[in-house]
């Protein structure tokens, strides 16, 4: 194996433990007796009704998936980094046009759901709103509430911020124990 491809295997490798750790952490977020949305009953599912176990089990596979981890990471990083350097959010997301990067950057923060799923280009826009909404339900993200026609503006919370520190940590610790053992993650 070259080493150019013993490093891209490595990283692959690295970013998988990263992205377990901040699916485990979102997951333990959701609160143990939430009440959630059966889609194929059109009816919400509280902790004494029958089937809640598996209604719940696969809102936290939804709510935990990747495409949630990403949403999650980029509010994190427009509140802690791109907010703190407008400059750098103009150039990083300038293809969205002139007349909505305006309205972005003068809601920063904040985003509203149409601009964080054209920043989103890899997720399609109803994958994003719908882990914009379940992250929201269980309270790592919180929205500003407008009326139509008007998109709501989402932010990340205190607690989805501790959600991705610990995250973040419990990664780097992962990725020290098997550079430690002198595993080659493959």
């Amino acid at each position: 194996m070259e080493s150019g491809q013993r490093y891209t295997i490595e990283l692959i490798a690295s970013l998988d433990v990263a992205n377990a750790a901040f699916s485990d952490a979102i997951a333990a977020a959701v609160p143990a007796e939430l009440v959630v949305y059966h889609s194929k009953g059109n009816c919400e599912v509280g902790p004494t009704d029958p089937g809640y176990g598996n209604v719940r089990k696969a809102f936290v596979k939804n709510v935990s998936s990747i495409p949630a981890v990403k949403v999650l990471q980029f509010m994190y990083s427009v509140d802690r980094y791109l907010s703190a350097n407008v400059e750098h959010f103009r150039l990083q997301y300038g293809y969205l046009g002139d007349d909505r990067l305006i309205r972005a950057c003068a809601s920063l923060p904040r985003l509203d759901q149409t601009t964080i799923c054209k920043c989103l280009r890899g997720f399609s826009d109803t994958l994003v709103q719908d882990r914009l909404d379940d992250l929201e339900r269980i309270g790592l993200l919180a929205s500003q509430p407008s009326k139509p026609p008007f998109q709501k503006f989402i932010g990340i919370t205190a607690a989805g911020i501790t959600v991705i520190d610990t995250a973040a940590a419990a990664a780097d610790a992962e990725l020290a124990t098997l550079a430690a053992m002198k595993i080659q993650v493959v």
